[in-house]
């Protein structure tokens, strides 16, 4: 299958768009805006003019070089994406122009056992979608969600992967329930902010873990019922969650960080604990006994992009205000290398964006 953001490079004849653009791996500065062909809408895609678009640490590893399968030169960068259809290819039934619309994360065929399963995301034929940081954007109809006017296109840019990330994590995967203790990592960062507020939805007493102590003030506005710091030598973090649950500890570790907060987080859990691995872009690997996994009868799991049913669940919870998208940064196309920047460097508070309008 041809990678989406292939598409968005093909000549059409309909003019130049313009585009965030990344020729070869390497740091922030490879990023360009330049002009590119308009895309159109083939067998099977919708067109559609962008309003806004997402950007995380996912599209800085891919401008890094450390997803190398899914790096081709002279791709658009952008996965993350809202805006109007403009035009829909032969064969599309869910969509028609003037929908507003938000993407999936992936695109997958619909057909294999995993997409029977709704499972989409483990999908035979799945690929990671990209192109949104453009003027326009063609993609497969399976890649889209309705987005209603409650919701901004700023906000609906970070649903999926900001939001509908830690959103698969907590329900489906940790399956955290009412009065659960829930240690949420990278609590400052894209995915932490929304998983604490997930978390306070499902009922969770939430401990979030930061090392950014500028971003504590944010992480306490998201929900968190205690803030604790990696910085903190004198009183390990194990030490500090066992006082806080009175020798209890923690149910159920989100972590969007992994290799380095996993040991003392794995450290924190409790009896029948779940560790839910929701993220981690770095090459260092993690490592402990089994002993301390089988002794208290805990696990360990992944979890990998959220399904198209659960975006749906948590685009209805943002229009009802019952969930907030944190954007802590908006800038033009020419401002995409310094939001990349920005991220690398653990900077950024909850999720940036480019709008492509600016």
């Amino acid at each position: 299958m041809v990678k989406a953001a292939q598409r968005t490079t093909r000549k059409t004849g309909a003019g130049l768009m313009r585009a965030v653009v990344i020729p070869e791996v390497g740091p922030p500065s490879k990023l360009e805006v330049r002009e590119v062909p308009t895309p159109e809408a083939g067998l099977g895609e919708v067109l559609v003019k962008v309003q806004a678009c997402g950007t995380d640490a996912h599209d800085t590893a891919l401008r890094g070089g450390q997803l190398k399968a899914e790096f081709f030169p002279d791709m658009v960068m952008g996965h993350e994406i809202a805006g109007d259809v403009v035009d829909v290819g032969p064969g599309v039934a869910r969509f028609r122009a003037g929908d507003r619309v938000i993407s999936k994360q992936t695109a997958s065929c619909g057909q294999c056992r995993w997409c029977r399963r709704d499972q989409e995301v483990l999908c035979d034929s799945v690929f990671n979608i990209n192109g949104g940081m453009a003027d326009y954007v063609a993609l497969p109809e399976d890649c889209w969600v309705h987005l209603p006017e409650e919701v901004g296109y700023r906000q609906g840019a970070v649903l999926s992967c900001g939001m509908g990330t830690s959103y698969h994590a907590i329900f489906a995967v940790g399956k955290v329930q009412p009065g659960e203790n829930v240690l949420v990592t990278g609590a400052g960062g894209g995915l932490g902010l929304h998983a604490i507020q997930i978390a306070k939805l499902a009922g969770a007493t939430v401990f979030a873990l930061t090392t950014s102590p500028e971003k504590m003030e944010a992480i306490r506005s998201a929900g968190a019922d205690h803030v604790l710091s990696t910085g903190d030598a004198e009183t390990p973090l194990h030490q500090q969650t066992d006082e806080l649950t009175g020798g209890r500890g923690i149910d159920v570790v989100i972590d969007p960080v992994g290799a380095p907060v996993f040991r003392l987080a794995f450290r924190t859990m409790a009896k029948t604990a779940r560790y839910v691995l929701a993220g981690q872009m770095l090459p260092e690997k993690i490592d402990f006994h089994p002993a301390f996994l089988f002794g208290k009868e805990q696990t360990i799991f992944g979890s990998n992009g959220t399904r198209r049913h659960e975006l749906q669940e948590v685009v209805d919870l943002v229009a009802a205000g019952k969930l907030s998208p944190v954007i802590s940064k908006v800038v033009p196309m020419e401002g995409a290398a310094a939001l990349h920047e920005l991220i690398e460097a653990g900077k950024s508070v909850g999720r940036v964006v480019v709008d492509p309008n600016l």
